[in-house]
């Protein structure tokens, strides 16, 4: 992901400070939905923004055991992590829990399955591409796909409030469509910046529902 050592620590810390500021606004929020997930949202993204850290140490030393193996867990298990988050606090039927949960195992056997982790020993960029390759994903049959059909599932099925999923299902679905439009290769890239300033849509979208 991203482009340079200078770019995953810029992406990183705006994220983070974005991320802060919009927990430590609407932490207290009186409106029910806006104090419930304005926590788990808090979670999710910054997880999303640690993929930076990995990625900055990868720029200064490709062969970074540490950077490779930290960066593919923390690519692979993004996933549980949003599951994980959501359903801890959502209020939603045991039902819908059960669905997410399924989808979720799914993707997990598919990637315990295909991974073969002694293989990915260095985040560096793929050739005749400028930006880092994620390569354990060639290894992951539709692997993109599923990684978002399983995010997205966990999303829509445990957040009970449509504006709230659909800002957060929306944006992901944006990052994947800008990705296959501009992008010939190292497509992730274009996340960095997604993940930046996802905390700060997150803040006027809490903005908005307390006015309401």
């Amino acid at each position: 992901m991203c482009w340079d050592e200078k770019t995953s620590w810029t992406t990183f810390i705006i994220g983070t400070t974005f991320n802060i500021l919009t927990l430590s606004l609407f932490c207290r929020s009186k409106n029910e939905k806006v104090k419930r997930w304005v926590l788990p949202l808090f979670l999710l993204w910054e997880f999303v923004l640690l993929m930076q850290v990995f990625d900055a140490l990868g720029w200064r030393n490709p062969s970074s055991q540490f950077a490779t193996k930290g960066a593919m867990i923390a690519n692979i298990t993004q996933p549980l992590l949003v599951f994980l988050v959501l359903v801890f606090a959502s209020p939603v039927s045991a039902p819908r829990k059960q669905i997410a949960l399924i989808l979720m195992m799914a993707y997990l056997g598919l990637a315990c399955v295909s991974l073969q982790p002694d293989k990915y020993n260095k985040l560096a960029p793929a050739k005749g591409c400028k930006n880092i390759d994620y390569s354990w994903w060639k290894d992951i049959p539709a692997g993109g796909i599923v990684y978002t059909i399983s995010i997205i599932a966990s999303i829509f099925l445990l957040i009970d409030d449509t504006v709230i999923a659909s800002v957060q299902g929306g944006f992901i679905l944006l990052g994947l469509v800008m990705s296959m439009m501009f992008y010939r290769c190292g497509t992730a890239s274009v996340w960095c910046w997604m993940a930046a300033f996802a905390p700060l849509l997150n803040c006027i979208m809490f903005w908005i529902l307390e006015k309401k």
